[in-house]
């Protein structure tokens, strides 16, 4: 809610504003390596803040008779989006992809675009005893600033979504 939200920008202007050093390397990395670069760097210093920018991947349903699987993600908090759509030129991106893909093409949904807080997919052709991992990533101009995975087998449905592996240590910062 509105709690949540003014409690993140709260803890971004005590990372950001109250530490120079900070801000010194947040300026640098957002110069030399883009603003998708420094986003990620400072969700580093807070789970809260992490959370706040991350995507979830729920299985809403597979039918293994038709051989199709509908995949949710939710998009990343309002404020941090309602936040990029003011930069001047900030592309925000999630690419979806399952695996194997079974002649499914990767999807990529323009996150500023997207009206709704969810957005749904559907993958098709799939196999009916072969487990498929479904991974989402987050992009900022190009950068990677979240991902997650999730294994779909065909007895479970619901939230089965992890973390990407060595998701503490893929930023490039």
């Amino acid at each position: 809610g509105n709690g949540s939200q003014f409690k993140q920008g709260k803890r971004i202007d005590e990372l950001y504003f109250n530490n120079s050093d900070l801000r010194l390397l947040l300026n640098l990395l957002a110069i030399n390596l883009g603003v998708g670069t420094a986003i990620s760097a400072i969700s580093s210093f807070d789970k809260d803040l992490y959370d706040a920018i991350g995507i979830m991947i729920y299985t809403e349903r597979r039918n293994i008779t038709k051989n199709t699987i509908q995949i949710k993600i939710k998009k990343p908090s309002v404020a941090f989006l309602s936040s990029l759509k003011h930069c001047k030129d900030v592309r925000v991106k999630i690419i979806l992809e399952i695996l194997p893909n079974n002649e499914n093409p990767a999807v990529i949904v323009d996150v500023l675009e997207y009206e709704n807080d969810e957005i749904k997919i559907s993958f098709d052709e799939l196999k009916e005893d072969e487990e498929y991992t479904v991974s989402a990533v987050l992009l900022v101009n190009g950068k990677e600033i979240s991902s997650r995975k999730q294994i779909i087998t065909e007895e479970k449905e619901g939230t089965h979504d992890c973390p990407e592996d060595g998701d503490d240590d893929k930023k490039n910062v």
